[in-house]
């Protein structure tokens, strides 16, 4: 359940599919230690041939209303998904998992029955420079935001059929306690400060791209109102929080375009911080931040950090 924080630390909230996808391999077979790009590519492909119109909607939104007036150079609205996979194994035997994440950001649930049936496809088509098909194991929706093990089965491959209707999962938060969180960053995080990518981050930069990302998804997929974070409550909030230990890292990752032969640098910081501080007002920000991801690549599932409550 949510906490009663003061409403001006209040944030809309987003409608929500978070899906758990298990693959199965149907040979043994080779597979980049970091699969985001990978899976991004495999689901773009399958979209873009059975499902055209899906596939525009996802992986090329349109900006169908004015960008917010601080951000006059957005040209295009921020992707309505975000991948997640920490499976760093690249032989992968016969029979055995691949499992990762997708959640859907502001989608209606015809759009989420074109994509169940593309992963479908996806998983036949083969994944990896070989193609090697997998076969599409099951799909479990998280029925609450904050219980990654209360899941409802919407596929399994011995039952073929797709359930149907289908419901969006419910947003739900706790209230961090005072005194001490760990935020580890899972995968690479790009964040710019003044148009720099930054080899490192405090919590005050951490909260401005948790803001930044989460209005204009809402900007996008939920109300277009006009707002401007920078005298948000959080940030100034955000100041008074102290970093006690440091272990953040640059790591370097490209990713390979089979489309456009190019290729592009995807890299950036993981690690952790422990910070010191009052956590209440940040609850429901950072929970959101854990399921959309920050910075930039968040669609080939870069971005991805998990809060730890040291209190409890």
């Amino acid at each position: 359940m949510h906490s009663s924080d003061d409403n001006q630390y209040s944030l809309p909230i987003l409608q929500l599919f978070m899906l758990r996808i298990v693959f199965s391999a149907q040979y043994d077979c080779m597979l980049p230690g970091y699969k985001g790009a990978m899976l991004r590519g495999a689901l773009g492909d399958a979209l873009r041939t059975f499902f055209p119109c899906t596939f525009d909607k996802i992986f090329k939104p349109a900006m169908n209303r004015p960008s917010p007036g601080q951000y006059s150079g957005v040209i295009s609205p921020p992707a309505p998904y975000v991948l997640s996979v920490l499976d760093t194994r690249q032989k992968v035997a016969r029979n055995q998992n691949l499992i990762f994440s997708l959640t859907l950001i502001g989608q209606t649930p015809e759009t989420l029955q074109n994509i169940l049936h593309a992963l479908k496809l996806m998983a036949q088509r083969g994944l990896g420079e070989k193609r090697v098909p997998f076969l599409l194991q099951s799909v479990l929706l998280q029925k609450t935001s904050n219980n990654s093990d209360d899941l409802i089965e919407l596929y399994h491959s011995e039952k073929k059929a797709f359930l149907d209707p289908i419901p969006f999962t419910d947003f739900r938060y706790g209230s961090l306690k005072d005194k001490k969180i760990i935020i580890q960053v899972q995968t690479p995080l790009r964040i710019k400060v003044n148009k720099q990518l930054r080899d490192h981050i405090n919590f005050h930069e951490l909260i401005w791209a948790s803001l930044n990302r989460h209005y204009l998804l809402c900007y996008y997929y939920h109300q277009p109102q006009e707002f401007d974070i920078r005298h948000h409550p959080l940030l100034k909030l955000s100041k008074d929080i102290n970093i006690i230990e440091h272990n953040l890292y640059w790591v370097d990752l490209v990713r390979k375009s089979t489309t456009q032969e190019l290729k592009m640098k995807i890299g950036g910081i993981v690690g952790y911080f422990t910070c010191e501080g009052s956590f209440g007002p940040f609850s429901q920000l950072l929970h959101t931040a854990e399921i959309e991801h920050l910075g930039g690549k968040t669609t080939f599932g870069n971005g991805k950090i998990k809060i730890i409550d040291q209190n409890r």
